[in-house]
């Protein structure tokens, strides 16, 4: 008996979809009921957040919530933004070190609380346990300068602007149609024919 290609592709899918749905109604199904999660509507603080306010709690009590709650400690605020780089239009990069609890969570994104603060969600990373067993947790945050302006198509960048003309690079005043034809050289890139008269 063979089987269809359009048989197979309808029983394959409602297999997936049958093995993500969860069969216990208390089961969160594709994470949108997670305990303490922000309501509907609502929108995450953390984009409000910047390095220094974080700095400001530095040594308080951030409670995690997840299936368990877990009293968190903020240790330390590293900025990790390159010294070359210019921190103008909001442009900042940070790491927050937490400590606290014994058991190790997977990374994922948890809902943090605290009193000041709120409550907002943070992807947090297990660093290793201190000599005393506590647990670490790293978030990284990295935002990207308000006042950055994309690339306009024809536009060369700045570095590409003075930069100084490659070998047998065809140039836009030439003619296309009195260029050599091109032929592989052994290191893989390309070189016309008759480049010794050409560069006369």
């Amino acid at each position: 008996m063979s089987i269809s290609r359009r048989i197979f592709i309808k029983v394959g899918t409602l297999a997936a979809v049958a093995a993500g749905m969860s069969l216990k109604p208390g089961l969160t199904v594709l994470g949108q009921n997670l305990p303490g999660k922000l309501s509907p509507g609502s929108t995450d603080p953390l984009a409000n957040y910047t390095q220094a306010t974080f700095t400001q709690y530095v040594g308080s009590i951030f409670t995690l919530s997840s299936r368990v709650r877990i009293e968190l400690t903020l240790t330390k605020v590293v900025d990790s933004l390159p010294r070359k780089v210019l921190r103008t239009g909001g442009r900042e990069s940070f790491e927050l070190h937490f400590r606290g609890g014994a058991a190790a969570l997977p990374q994922d994104t948890y809902v943090m609380e605290h009193p000041a603060l709120g409550t907002f969600m943070m992807f947090l990373v297990p660093s290793g346990t201190d000599d005393n067993g506590a647990q670490g947790y790293i978030a990284v945050i990295n935002r990207l300068s308000f006042a950055a302006k994309p690339l306009t198509p024809g536009i060369p960048r700045k570095s590409e602007r003075n930069r100084a003309p490659v070998k047998n690079e065809v140039k836009p005043e030439e003619d296309p149609g009195k260029t050599e034809p091109l032929k592989p050289s052994i290191r893989g890139s390309v070189e016309l024919e008759g480049a010794a008269e050409i560069q006369s």
